[in-house]
């Protein structure tokens, strides 16, 4: 890989924690994540359907699944502060053009500018540094990043929302831009470094690790792990592909509670407090959980979070939206399922198929998830549609958890059996 724009002094691996957070985090929590916002007053402004204005979101998910492979390869053969800087000064500009659209073409051109560049910043970025820099506490670095988005989220929205109110749609648009981008810009340059052997460093935790396989033959399966062309042979690739889907299916019901709630006798004001709910437990979610995914494993952390988050799913449907405590507890339970989406999907592959191919692998499922983040509306919008409620909806996620829940404990048995073969 190349050695461009790193330094020969010694880095803390814990710095790409916030190295993370600039190149790919920041934009999607404070960018991305804010797009449904801006529906309302463009709408508004033009006399356009939501359909039409949300379209290019649609663009997005499927330029970007398109493209996975290729970013996978891409961050495998160009150095990753350089790439990050491109992408990251592509989508802000295109972001900051987005204010002065008037026509559906250029949302749509946006649409695919979006999908090119967050085809490495939205979940590739994060999942391949953290691997790159990390043998032990991967868990808790991608926790910590999540930490940090969701204390931002839970300030940015309403900020947001206030510049809209204060300055208009387009205004709101610009000055995101501008800040974030600087923000992104500043912390990617500071806080990005291609790879610990660029620094002639190891990553952190490796010496233990080393010892560790010493100790223990079959660990270097893992330590060394699979090509691409070697995984996709295997049945635990497959399974993994079932619950990468999923895992965006799941929880793209956040998106659907706001509604949900107005329709109930809980009001659409316990659906407003949800979405703070979900910040708030995405605070505390994170270090708890990255903890259980450096003592427990990716596989069984993952399936913990998938029934649990269940429990919560169906506690909302059986109340009926009845009790508003019933409902804050639901939400706080079904938060969970936003673990095997960021954190869970990358570190079992990891866990799996060991960090030899990594990117290439991992594209694979990134692809598979932006696929389905491409159906996941549609399909809630369409049973909405057909039945009349959303009770439909949530008993699907519901029951889609627990197949997550249920598939994992077979990628575990599976993946055992595969390893010990190989020490044999």
């Amino acid at each position: 890989m190349s050695n461009t724009l790193t330094t020969t002094s010694k880095f803390n691996p814990w710095l790409i924690v916030l190295g993370c957070f600039g190149c790919a985090q920041i934009l999607i929590t404070c960018l991305c994540n804010t797009a449904g916002m801006y529906f309302a007053p463009v709408m508004a402004e033009f006399g356009w359907e939501q359909k039409q204005v949300a379209l290019y979101t649609t663009i997005f998910s499927w330029v970007a699944a398109a493209l996975q492979p290729l970013c996978g390869k891409i961050f495998q053969k160009v150095n990753a502060r350089i790439l990050m800087l491109v992408v990251d000064v592509i989508f802000i500009a295109g972001y900051l053009w987005s204010a002065t659209f008037t026509h559906l073409w250029q949302w749509n051109t946006f649409g695919v500018i979006y999908g090119v560049t967050a085809g490495f910043f939205m979940y590739l970025a994060n999942p391949i540094m953290v691997n790159r820099w990390f043998v032990k506490s991967k868990g808790m670095a991608l926790a910590l990043i999540s930490l940090i988005a969701g204390l931002l989220g839970f300030f940015w929205n309403p900020w947001v929302q206030n510049w809209i109110n204060d300055y208009g749609w387009q205004g709101a648009r610009l000055r995101s831009g501008i800040i974030v981008g600087a923000i992104s810009i500043i912390f990617t340059i500071l806080f990005i470094r291609n790879s610990p052997e660029d620094l002639g460093m190891k990553a952190y935790g490796a010496d233990e690790a080393a010892k560790e396989a010493e100790k223990k033959e079959t660990e270097t399966v893992v330590l060394t792990g699979m090509t691409r062309a070697q995984a996709i042979r295997t049945p635990m690739f497959y399974l993994i592909a079932v619950v990468a889907f999923i895992s965006c299916l799941t929880p793209s019901l956040n998106q659907q509670l706001s509604a949900y709630s107005s329709t109930v006798p809980i009001g659409a004001a316990a659906g407003a407090m949800a979405l703070s709910i979900l910040s708030i437990a995405g605070v505390i979610r994170g270090p708890v959980v990255g903890w259980c995914t450096d003592h427990l494993g990716a596989l069984v952390t993952n399936c913990i979070c998938c029934f649990l988050a269940a429990a919560g799913v169906f506690m909302i449907v059986i109340d009926g939206g009845v009790h508003v405590a019933v409902f804050y507890v639901g939400v706080t339970l079904f938060s969970l399922a936003f673990v095997p989406l960021t954190i869970g999907n990358p570190l079992m592959v990891s866990q799996v198929f060991g960090t030899k191919d990594y990117s290439n692998i991992y594209s694979i499922v990134t692809t598979i998830v932006l696929v389905s983040s491409g159906v996941a509306q549609y399909l809630y919008a369409a049973m909405r549609d057909a039945t009349g409620s959303y009770e439909g909806v949530i008993i699907l996620v519901g029951t889609l958890l627990c197949v997550q829940g249920v598939i994992t404990p077979i990628i575990i048995a599976v993946d055992k059996k595969a390893k010990a073969k190989a020490a044999n």
